[in-house]
This record gives C-alpha cells, sequence and structure tokens, in this order.
C-alpha cells in the first residue's frame, strides 16, 4: 500500500501545459478546472487538464486571449501563454471591471484567486481592485492578457490603458 500512496510521483502520472517550443521548465500544472477552487487532491492532472483548459469557452479564450509572443534582445520570439492563475485573475479582473464601469458580465462565473471575497460595490462606481502576485508569478504578462482582455471587449468602447512602473526593469518589459 505504500506504493500506491505515492502514485503522483510516478512517470506518466503528470500532466503538464504550455506553449511548443518553451523548455520543459515552461510547462506547469493547471490545478483547477473552473477557477473557483483547487482541484481535489485525488483528481487525476490530466483530467483536470482536460476539463480546465478545454472545456469549449475557456479552450477558445485561451487561444484568442491568453497567448502572446514576445521578442528577446538576440530577435528570437518566444510563445508564451497563460498560466491557470493568470488565466482565472484576468478572468476576475475583467469581470470586475466591467461591473465598475457598469457593463455587461462575461459568462464565466468568477474564480476564487483572492484572500476572500471582496468583490466591489455597486455597478458603476468605478472602483476596481487589483489582482495580487507573488515575485516571479508573471505578473507582466497577466498585465499585458488583462489590458488586451479589456482592449478588445466590445462593451468597453475602445479604453485607454495606462501603465505605471515602480521599477526601471518593468519598464523596459
Amino acid at each position: 500500500s505504500g506504493r500506491l500512496e505515492n502514485w503522483r510521483r510516478l512517470p506518466g502520472v503528470q500532466a503538464r501545459i504550455g506553449s511548443i517550443g518553451a523548455g520543459k521548465e515552461w510547462f506547469k500544472p493547471w490545478k483547477t478546472i473552473t477557477g473557483r477552487e483547487d482541484a481535489a487532491a485525488n483528481m487525476a492532472e490530466l483530467q483536470v487538464v482536460l476539463e480546465g483548459v478545454f472545456e469549449k469557452r475557456r479552450f477558445l479564450d485561451m487561444v484568442r486571449y491568453f497567448i502572446v509572443f514576445e521578442k528577446s534582445d538576440d530577435g528570437k520570439l518566444a510563445k508564451k501563454m497563460a498560466g491557470y492563475h493568470q488565466f482565472h485573475a484576468v478572468n476576475v479582473a475583467l469581470e470586475e471591471t466591467l461591473r465598475a464601469a457598469k457593463k455587461l458580465k462575461t459568462a464565466e462565473p468568477p474564480g476564487r484567486y483572492e484572500s476572500g471575497l471582496k468583490h466591489g460595490g455597486e455597478p458603476g462606481d468605478r472602483r476596481v481592485g487589483v489582482v495580487w502576485h507573488t515575485q516571479g508569478s508573471g505578473k507582466s504578462l497577466t498585465m499585458a492578457f488583462y489590458a488586451g482582455r479589456v482592449i478588445l471587449h466590445p462593451a468597453m468602447a475602445n479604453p485607454t490603458v495606462v501603465v505605471l512602473t515602480d521599477r526601471n526593469d518593468l519598464d523596459d518589459q
């Protein structure tokens, strides 16, 4: 029975998702299906990836809004895609932006990527919160995905996006 308890560490039982051409280190697990909570610990990782990414609406959103190309200093293009935390955080941020701007909501139910349910106030109050990220978790990409979602959303009617940075290295990004 000791071997069965460690089945997740066996070769072939891990499921990862990443973009073509990315190094192995950039293929990451997808830890949720709907974005409201992490998948159950006993759920197979492949099932979580298949249901969490390849549900029709989420997959189409991933392809349309969550894949970007970044040019490196040597001129090579790198294809990058959102991780599960970026995907769901951006969708929740878009929901809150639409609420604050008194716009129509999108179809995806809100996720749970916050320290508690502290969603904004009244529709149209023009108050939107922030997405909290730890160091190295892809804040710059999350901002790019968010800006793209807001700019392309028909209800936003061509908004202006202003980005302020507090460090010189972020200016280059």
